[in-house]
């Protein structure tokens, strides 16, 4: 193989010379070449005619000669990805927007190798949403009724915010699932307003139509804002004041944070847990009553809620200031359960590696004044610390 050929000839005839000559042969003998071929599928094509991140892409070889064997390697904008090197590929968040391509190389007895490079989607693409829209409540917009968005087949984690319509504008304020439709509503087209996003997902800005509201003969329900009294803390207990309403009107409740409803959270009280710290509380108060159209009122929102307080000491230090000596922090009380550490300090400059309840002074505190901080933690409260008061400067070693 790889060699060139020649053929060497000797014709002889009575009554004639003999002729000898040597014929060469430029081109060299070769094996025959491959030609595969590649398609590609599987659950990467989307919608919209790319591929999508998030899902899977496969490769199928034909053309080849049986025991032919391939070795792959996929790219992203020209690089090889590591360890990419199966007939198929997990395409990664970090790929959105990129070239994808597939590099093989295919051997069979017999045959020349065949490498090749194949361009596989010029942009990968992120996946995108398209949720169906139900409205729970009335069979239809109902002014002085209720309806509440319930969008489907949403990826799972999507943060979905809302704003409701009438008549093509916002209305101020609605911007929970649920809305109550005011009674003045009648004639208008109610829509709501959906932003969605979700990792891996385009973001998605839809507007859905609830149709025509129509008018309703139902009396008005006497209804007010709700309060919320009581301390805006981890641990303590909010109550909904409903105030005042139609007599005989039923009431519901529902307690949200920083706009978003509390699960579970439905009495006209809620205690807060760690999960609200940080953020806003509201509470929201329906009234329904045979007869009358519905209303739904919300409250103001809360101060930020806070974390518990630590019950803390100043700590006190025991023992004598002179270089050799243990100093002693002593914690006092704090609430049970903190666990708490420590930082020792010469000066004021904190002393490295002195973060035990005991110090042994070293010779560089010499002269100078000891202090410790004492920090306390616990699930639930808010982290916090005290600091002692100064030693005497410290006194050199006794020889």
């Amino acid at each position: 193989m790889g060699k060139s050929v020649s053929i060497r000839c000797v014709i002889t005839a009575r009554g004639y010379q003999t002729l000898e000559f040597t014929e060469e042969f430029e081109s060299r003998i070769t094996l025959p070449g491959l030609s595969p071929w590649f398609s590609f599928g599987g659950s990467a094509y989307g919608f919209d005619g790319l591929y999508h991140v998030g899902a899977r892409v496969t490769a199928a070889l034909d053309g080849v000669p049986k025991g032919a064997r391939t070795t792959y390697q996929w790219g992203l904008n020209g690089t090889n990805v590591k360890g990419a090197t199966k007939s198929y590929f997990d395409i990664p968040l970090s790929a959105a927007g990129k070239k994808l391509s597939l590099r093989t190389v295919t051997s069979a007895k017999g045959y020349e190798v065949h490498e090749t490079e194949t361009l596989v989607s010029s942009r990968l693409a992120l996946r995108e949403m398209r949720p169906s829209m139900t409205f729970i409540g009335a069979s239809e917009a109902i002014a002085g009724g209720y309806l509440s968005a319930d969008p489907r087949s949403m990826p799972r984690g999507a943060k979905v915010t809302y704003q409701w319509r009438l008549g093509g504008g916002n209305v101020k304020g609605a911007t929970d699932a649920f809305f109550s439709i005011p009674a003045s509503a009648g004639g208008k087209e109610l829509s709501v307003s959906v932003v969605a996003t979700a990792t891996g997902y385009m973001r998605l800005e839809r507007v859905f139509s609830a149709g025509k509201v129509k008018g309703s003969t139902a009396k008005t329900l006497k209804a007010a804002t709700p309060t919320i009294s009581g301390t805006a803390r981890v641990g303590s207990k909010l109550t909904a004041k409903a105030g005042s309403w139609s007599s005989g009107t039923k009431l519901t409740y529902q307690w949200s944070a920083s706009g978003v409803a509390i699960k579970g959270a439905t009495k006209s009280t809620f205690t807060l847990t760690s999960a609200q710290a940080g953020k806003t509380v509201t509470v929201t108060v329906r009234g329904t009553k045979s007869g009358y159209t519905s209303a739904s009122k919300k409250s103001k929102a809360t101060a930020k809620v806070a974390w518990r307080a630590l019950t803390t000491a100043t700590p006190k230090i025991s023992g004598t200031a002179r270089v050799g000596s243990k100093l002693t922090a002593k914690a006092g009380s704090w609430t049970s359960g903190t666990t708490l550490s420590y930082q020792w300090y010469a000066n004021g400059v904190a002393i490295k590696g002195a973060t035990k309840s005991t110090l042994v002074l070293p010779s560089s505190a010499v002269g100078k004044q000891i202090t410790v901080k004492v920090t306390g933690r616990k699930s639930g409260y808010a982290t916090a610390s005290k600091t002692s008061g100064k030693t005497a400067k410290v006194a050199a070693k006794k020889r």
